[in-house]
């Protein structure tokens, strides 16, 4: 089950604060452009954010999203993740064509098939995909 506890500080859902919060990655301190941010949430806690980020992530942030965060090294094994096409056309790539970096995926109620944590992150292009959605 997915479960997000956020407390709301002005000035603090940047996409730097959310990466930091929920992933404990501290992008400040390293080079990065932010491509894409998105973050609604209701009173309810209903809500999404999607982050596309330019960044280089040393390779001990990578072992840390795979030791302590549960990440995946990619490719990412057929059938794994559901709705694999809207989650694709949501992040704007083909995750198919990723293979050197690591991946999270976690699916939230399954009856509610929209409602997912992914995060991806492509060596190659250096470029990080977060989104999350919770109804």
């Amino acid at each position: 089950s997915l479960v997000s506890c956020t407390l709301f500080v002005p000035g603090e859902r940047t996409p730097e604060y959310i990466i930091s919060r929920v992933w404990g990655i501290n992008v400040v301190d390293l080079e990065h452009s932010v491509c894409a941010f998105e973050d609604q949430w209701c009173p309810n806690g209903d809500g999404s954010t999607f982050i596309k980020m330019k960044v280089s992530l040393p390779d001990d942030y990578i072992e840390l999203l795979m030791s302590a965060k549960g990440g995946k090294p990619l490719p990412i094994p057929e059938g794994t993740i559901m709705q694999k096409s809207w989650i694709e056309e949501k992040v704007g790539t083909d995750i198919d064509s990723i293979s050197d970096g690591v991946y999270f995926y976690e699916q939230g109620n399954p009856s509610l098939t929209f409602e997912c944590k992914f995060l991806l992150y492509d060596r190659e292009s250096e470029m990080l995909y977060y989104y999350v959605n919770i109804m």
